[in-house]
């Protein structure tokens, strides 16, 4: 027995060296010097901001990059589709030079995955190791957001909070921060879900003065016309046309990425499709948000008390299928879903099988890229689906999950 915890010991350490020797590689030494980077978009904005520039001109991806320039960011950057509020996001950091601000956005990630930690121990109960493996299944995803200066292992541990302040009934604060939250990245206002059925009306008016607070600052602060500009860069992006990058890359891993490389022919982009027929890729998004939504539904009717995290975890991740750009940086949105769905296989204790598989996607999900996988030259078709890995991915997990309930209730 000792010579089998010293084995462990040492694999775990081993795991664990490789897991903070890839982040430190592939995130911290790049983030140190390269310019390159989300960083940029977010500091030129909150420049821009001291300087008394209208929000709504941010949307000019040729005026804003002329401006990142100006700045000291050579490499450019876009503001479009952000949304207003996220403009005032590293207002703090503009007493600082761009690259001293960007080493100040690393070592504020590099606390936050700490803190990440201590949230995770707190809310799982799990020992540290157990969660240090969890953590390590989104390595790709934690590296990428420390080497571009992203906000989301910010917005992750925020999302905590709420989950946190909901289980010991502080549902004012729970409020504010979803609130919050969901005016700067949209998608964690599914997290709401996981206050049913006791949704109350100081969750709710939190939840209310927040959203309405994010929306009206960039008005009364700074541009009156901004929302009529930011709503066409809006429905952009919803039909997954990302601005300043089209509609075909597979970087943006969605179904409407996956459609559009399918059905719709681009002389310069897109020239070896299925079939040209743009209306049939309406169509079959319609159809899978039809689809989705409706297993998304059935899965929070048949929830029980026993099942209500597992399930909502299972909604939030459906939920993410119908993202119309997906970037791996994302992903940490989902890591919240991710572990109370493995939390509630790993109490109940009959699904030992089950949290492995479940485990197994995410590392798919999350560490598997486009670039990763050959191309074919059998079939231009299955070339296009097949390097859709996180999309793939993400829609088996869906399907196992919604196996998983239904058979748990039927046990």
């Amino acid at each position: 027995m000792n010579k089998l915890k010293q084995h462990k010991k040492i694999l775990l350490s081993l795991w664990f060296t490789g897991a903070l020797l890839f982040v430190w590689m592939k995130g911290v030494l790049p983030a140190w010097e390269d310019q390159r980077s989300d960083f940029s978009n977010y500091y030129t904005s909150a420049v821009l901001l001291t300087k008394g520039e209208p929000i709504s001109k941010y949307y000019n991806n040729g005026w804003f990059n002329e401006k990142a320039a100006e700045v000291g960011l050579t490499e450019g950057a876009k503001f479009a589709p952000f949304p207003p509020i996220t403009a005032y996001l590293y207002l703090p950091l503009t007493v600082f030079s761009a690259l001293q601000a960007k080493r100040v956005v690393l070592a504020v990630n590099l606390l936050l995955l700490v803190v990440l930690v201590f949230q995770l121990k707190n809310f799982t109960l799990y020992k540290y190791w157990e969660v240090g493996v969890l953590l390590s299944l989104f390595l790709t995803p934690i590296a990428s957001n420390v080497r571009l200066g992203q906000s989301y292992l910010l917005i992750c541990s925020l999302i905590f909070v709420v989950l946190t302040a909901i289980k010991k009934n502080k549902n004012s604060v729970a409020g504010v921060v979803l609130g919050f939250l969901a005016v700067l990245k949209y998608f964690p206002i599914v997290y709401l879900i996981y206050a049913f059925p006791k949704v109350n009306k100081k969750l709710l008016w939190g939840l209310f003065i927040a959203v309405l607070a994010c929306v009206f600052v960039p008005i009364f602060t700074n541009d009156m016309t901004v929302y009529s500009t930011f709503a066409n860069e809006l429905f952009q992006h919803v039909n997954g046309d990302i601005s300043g990058q089209g509609q075909f890359s597979f970087n943006f891993q969605s179904i409407d990425a996956l459609l559009a490389n399918l059905f719709i022919y681009d002389a310069q982009w897109n020239t070896n499709v299925l079939v040209d027929f743009p209306l049939l890729k309406t169509a079959l998004k319609t159809l899978f948000a039809a689809l989705i939504s409706y297993s998304s539904v059935k899965m929070f009717l048949r929830s029980t008390e026993k099942t209500n995290l597992f399930s909502y975890g299972g909604i939030v991740i459906g939920a993410a299928l119908l993202i119309p750009a997906s970037a791996t940086y994302h992903l940490l949105l989902l890591l919240p879903a991710f572990i109370t769905v493995v939390f509630f296989l790993r109490k109940s204790g009959e699904f030992n099988q089950e949290t492995f598989i479940v485990m197994l996607f995410i590392i798919l999900i999350s560490n598997v890229m486009a670039h990763h996988i050959p191309n074919v030259s059998f079939s231009q078709t299955i070339n296009v689906i097949i390097h859709f890995p996180r999309l793939l991915g993400l829609m088996g997990l869906f399907i196992f999950l919604l196996s998983l309930q239904k058979r748990s209730i039927q046990n």
